[in-house]
């Protein structure tokens, strides 16, 4: 009797030691990383962050979690990166493309985040500003070395015109763009969401939105800086697994997504709902943000604000895939 015993406990232990290899054998998650200093903004752009946040999806182990702080715009998440008052972030392609070619210490861990209209122009109505040709002869308002500025050049050369046609261009941050707008201090505005939303629905028919003859596309990349990459790079996998989870709840789940970001955005559902699909939300790493980083570059070199050469493989040095490619190999294409 007391043989067969013993052959059970040792078939079982065997069982349980099978199944804790199983679970090893999989993804494997760091019991501790530290405390991570995230840089979130309340913008659609970072839903995958919002709804991490919201649902709780952060990784957290004893003396281990992840602190989210909220900046206005991924340019001032940028600053606050590489001024070392956080650890990690997200930005578009502007402000990344002007500190990596500036040689700032920055490395892209990924992309979040893809719209093929990220910038919308808002015009007043009454000044007859409901197309790009609308523009000449107006008050412009901008947001200053992000996909704003770089939208309304492109728009500007697009219909033939110039900065020289523009009446003034006014640097204005979004919140001050609705103010600017309602009150009449500015004809039109090159901006993206909730901002274009919350002007709507303040204006009505006040305000026309519309896009320049060429599309605003746009992505959202996750970033450090080298520095916290090399001694935390159980920091970076933490932000991206949370990031994960949020995204394969984001496309099983709008409805609830949105619901979730609303109140983040300050909007109501029924609005977010309104554009919450020009948005895709996706990890990954491929050749199309190598494409907007060059893109970026040209335009800033015509500018004089960077010098030329900055080219695709230029880029490619400022990303590294590793990563990502851990918690999520497919999301890698990059070439």
């Amino acid at each position: 009797m007391n043989r067969i015993l013993s052959k059970h406990r040792r078939e079982f232990v065997l069982l349980l030691v099978t199944v804790a290899s199983f679970g090893c054998s999989r993804e494997s998650h760091p019991s501790s990383f530290g405390i991570v200093r995230f840089a979130s903004t309340p913008q659609p752009l970072a839903t995958a962050a919002l709804i991490a946040s919201s649902k709780g999806l952060w990784p957290s182990a004893a003396g281990s979690h992840v602190d989210v702080t909220e900046f206005l715009s991924g340019r001032l998440i940028l600053d606050a990166v590489l001024g070392g008052s956080a650890d990690i972030g997200m930005a578009a392609e502007t402000p990344l493309a002007l500190a990596a070619a500036a040689g700032r210490p920055l490395v892209i861990l990924a992309t979040l985040t893809q719209t093929n209209q990220c910038v919308w122009i808002l015009g007043r109505t009454d000044r007859g500003v409901t197309s790009p040709q609308g523009l000449r002869g107006r008050s412009v308002a901008i947001y200053e070395d992000t996909l704003s500025e770089y939208y309304m050049d492109q728009t500007l050369r697009g219909v033939g015109m110039n900065r020289s046609d523009l009446k003034q261009i006014n640097t204005l941050s979004p919140p001050q763009m609705i103010n600017a707008l309602a009150q009449d201090h500015v004809d039109a505005a090159f901006i993206w969401q909730p901002t274009v939303a919350i002007v709507k629905q303040q204006m009505g028919a006040a305000v026309t939105i519309f896009p320049g003859p060429e599309p605003s596309t746009g992505t959202f990349n996750l970033f450090t800086t080298r520095e916290y990459l090399q001694k935390h790079p159980d920091g970076a996998l933490a932000i991206l697994r949370g990031l994960k989870s949020a995204t394969t709840f984001v496309n099983s789940n709008r409805e609830a997504s949105i619901g979730l970001i609303a109140p983040k955005l300050g909007l109501d559902p029924a609005i977010v709902r309104t554009f919450f699909d020009e948005f895709t939300y996706r990890l990954s790493l491929d050749n199309k943000l190598l494409d907007v980083l060059v893109q970026q570059a040209q335009w800033l070199s015509s500018r004089g604000q960077m010098q030329g050469g900055k080219d695709a493989a230029f880029f490619r040095g400022c990303v590294d895939p590793e990563p990502l490619r851990q918690i999520s190999p497919d999301a890698v294409t990059l070439r």
